[in-house]
């Protein structure tokens, strides 16, 4: 789906690719479209293309951390 109007799609921000594909596995079966980003600038990047009605953050992401991310959506 690439529907930038989606009103079921999270982001997935986390650095850890293993509990990121999980949660977006099970957040998939729930019927939800799960965009993943591993770091705060390939967030930026998800956000420009596919608009997700919600964002799940790491804090403690490298560089530029989820609550400055989060400030900056």
């Amino acid at each position: 789906m690439n529907d930038p109007t989606s009103s079921n799609r999270i982001l997935l921000v986390d650095s850890d690719d293993l509990f990121r594909e999980r949660l977006g596995a099970i957040l998939s079966d729930y019927g939800f479209e799960v965009v993943h980003a591993r770091s705060s600038p390939a967030a930026l990047e998800v956000v420009s293309r596919h608009k997700p009605s919600l964002c799940l953050l790491e804090t403690n992401l490298a560089g530029v951390d989820g609550l400055q991310l989060l400030r900056y959506f």
